[in-house]
């Protein structure tokens, strides 16, 4: 009698546990979910016409392989319902539902595309750089979450993948971005997304040795001999300078590029230095 009070007593005690497991589980998830309402929030700027977004990157790569590796530009964003445009160093881009307007003042040339995508559809291809699913669900299930507060001001979500670069512990991609409480608009974001390259063998001895590579090594064996790789890291730091939905587009497609009583293409007032070149 008293063995079965005993079995009884443990099995009503792991019941607990499981319960007790379960419940900080979904705990868990719902926080995550709650989290991740809030990190799709942020997005929503892109939504909201007229916009404004002035905007720095700063690419970085660890190590650096290619020249493209590192990349700074200053970037001006303006949108409304029926044109895309955008300034940078030099570059001017006009996105509207029929046509693609690139100008390039160093060499004073404009290239014309046509366009058979929608305004919106081209911003929410430019906002799938922060946030590439808008399904709260799937983020849940590919990301954990956290979030902190920075002040009063701002908070911080910190969203890192589930996925990890194969034959290592670290995470493919991780997402931190600041925001402004008060409106919900980002601040400032940083994405490190991570994956393997491949190295010879000499070169992969050597970083053996340095400290800085502790984990983001990988050797395989092949039929063939073996392979070697190192895992690179790439940086995106996106600073977030201005938001306005308060404002006007500051030029025109039809101050750069005009059509000509011929029905040609021809530079706008002010551009007659410049090439055109019909690209359809």
């Amino acid at each position: 009698m008293k063995r079965h009070k005993k079995i009884t007593g443990c099995i009503f005690l792991i019941g607990c546990f499981i319960c007790s497991v379960n419940l900080v589980l979904a705990q868990k998830k719902d926080n995550a979910t709650a989290i991740m309402q809030e990190y799709v929030k942020l997005w929503r700027i892109y939504d909201q016409k007229p916009l404004q977004l002035k905007l720095s990157i700063s690419n970085t790569a660890s190590p650096v392989t290619k020249e493209g590796d590192t990349l700074h530009a200053e970037m001006d964003y303006y949108l409304n319902n029926h044109l895309f445009y955008l300034q940078s160093e030099g570059l001017e881009e006009f996105v509207n539902d029929s046509m693609i307007i690139l100008v390039n003042h160093e060499v004073k040339k404009m290239l014309l595309y046509r366009n058979n995508t929608s305004v919106d559809r081209m911003m929410r291809k430019y906002s799938e750089t922060f946030m590439r699913d808008s399904s709260v669900e799937k983020l849940v299930k590919e990301y954990s979450a956290e979030k902190t507060e920075m002040n009063k001001m701002s908070n911080r979500i910190v969203l890192t993948s589930k996925t990890t670069v194969g034959g290592t512990s670290l995470p493919k991609e991780q997402i931190d971005v600041q925001y402004k409480v008060a409106v919900y608009e980002p601040v400032e974001l940083i994405q490190i997304r991570r994956t393997l390259v491949p190295v010879d063998a000499d070169y992969y001895q050597r970083l053996k040795t340095d400290p800085a590579y502790t984990g983001k090594l990988v050797e395989s064996k092949t039929e063939s001999g073996r392979l070697y790789f190192i895992v690179k890291e790439y940086t995106a730091l996106y600073s977030f300078k201005k938001i306005s939905h308060n404002t006007d587009m500051p030029v025109k497609e039809s101050e750069r590029v005009v059509m000509n009583d011929k029905g040609e293409y021809v530079p706008a007032k002010g551009y007659e230095e410049f090439t055109v070149e019909k690209e359809f």
